[in-house]
């Protein structure tokens, strides 16, 4: 059993990474210039208020890199195109 629930974490984790967006794309969409993923895996803790001042936070699955098993990733854009 213990298995199994392994196994379905994983799958879990994996979906989550091929159907996460970018958060560059992301940004470059919402016409930011520049942009950065806060969190790290496995034990990511990617907060919002670490943006760098004036910068937007962007709430998404994130696919940049590997998957949380805890916490989330936060994406982090700024700078204007004109």
């Amino acid at each position: 059993m213990q298995l199994i629930l392994q196994i379905f974490i994983v799958c879990i984790l994996l979906i989550g990474q091929i159907f996460g967006d970018s958060c560059k794309e992301s940004c470059t969409a919402a016409k930011y210039t520049s942009s950065t993923v806060l969190g790290t895996a496995p034990f990511c803790n990617g907060r919002c208020a670490d943006c760098q001042a004036g910068g937007v936070c962007l709430s998404n699955k994130w696919s940049e890199g590997k998957g949380c098993w805890t916490g989330s990733k936060a994406c982090c854009c700024w700078g204007t195109s004109g």
